[in-house]
């Protein structure tokens, strides 16, 4: 089979099935793992597909939420080291709120160990995470996404005003100076923002892909967040300009370095 052949086949399982791993296409084609990537890499130069952690899914049109378990899959090493990083700021006795998102979602399961802490959260996945833990759950309510397995709406932000917050981990699909942080769904973007007025710390949970990036519906400035977590590729003009507003930033290493500034 002629390489051309193979990749648009394997383009044609990406965009049938919305993600494709190493290993199958090694097996399927009978090739090497470097002929694979090599593969994927042409294919991304095209601008077809995106790499991810252990495979490719199909590129997103700008402004257009991706899947729940394609995001999941993508910086997947930055996440777990932002998520360790987040958790080990929680501490005995607090009351947190964990967003939705793939981000917020590794730091609840570095909570699943603790003790006397609370967790209110509209996400459907921390709550399957922490069911079975010592760790106490309170639902949101509200409508439910069912691809983004999370709730949302009215009810949720009415839930939501009844509780006191010591800590609120939030995520994002965008970030900028200008618009702050933002989100493809506005009744999300209402419940992110409560979950931040009702907390005494807001701290922004983001892998370095979402700086630069303006989604649909806006949030709230950055002057909103106590502690900034990301991972060490954040651009330098972000890190400049996020210690001029005096906030904390915390950047982490994917094999789980962490650095402060």
């Amino acid at each position: 089979m002629l390489s051309e052949e193979r990749r648009n086949q394997i383009l044609e399982i990406i965009n049938h099935d919305k993600i494709i791993k190493i290993k199958d296409i090694t097996k399927r084609f009978n090739v090497s793992i470097a002929t694979v990537r090599r593969d994927l890499d042409i294919l991304q130069e095209q601008l077809y597909i995106k790499r991810v952690y252990g495979g490719a899914i199909p590129v997103t049109p700008s402004g257009t939420e991706p899947l729940y378990f394609t995001r999941e899959m993508e910086n997947r090493a930055e996440k777990i080291a932002i998520g360790k990083a987040a958790a080990e700021m929680v501490v005995e006795g607090d009351t947190i709120y964990l967003d939705i998102g793939t981000t917020t979602q590794e730091v609840g399961r570095n909570l699943k160990k603790m003790n006397n802490i609370t967790v209110i959260t509209s996400s459907l996945t921390i709550m399957t995470e922490l069911a079975n833990s010592n760790v106490t759950v309170y639902s949101l309510g509200g409508k439910i996404r069912p691809h983004e397995l999370s709730m949302s709406g009215s009810i949720a932000i009415h839930s939501l005003e009844q509780f006191c917050v010591q800590k609120a981990f939030i995520g994002a699909a965008g970030v900028t100076f200008d618009e702050g942080i933002s989100d493809f769904n506005y009744e999300e973007a209402q419940v992110r923002l409560t979950a931040i007025k009702r907390a005494k710390q807001a701290i922004l949970v983001v892998d370095s892909t979402k700086f630069g990036n303006n989604a649909f519906a806006r949030t709230c400035s950055l002057d909103y967040f106590h502690t900034i977590v990301t991972d060490i590729n954040v651009p330098k003009k972000y890190i400049d300009g996020i210690n001029d507003r005096k906030i904390n930033l915390v950047t982490v290493q994917p094999a789980g370095g962490i650095e402060t500034s």
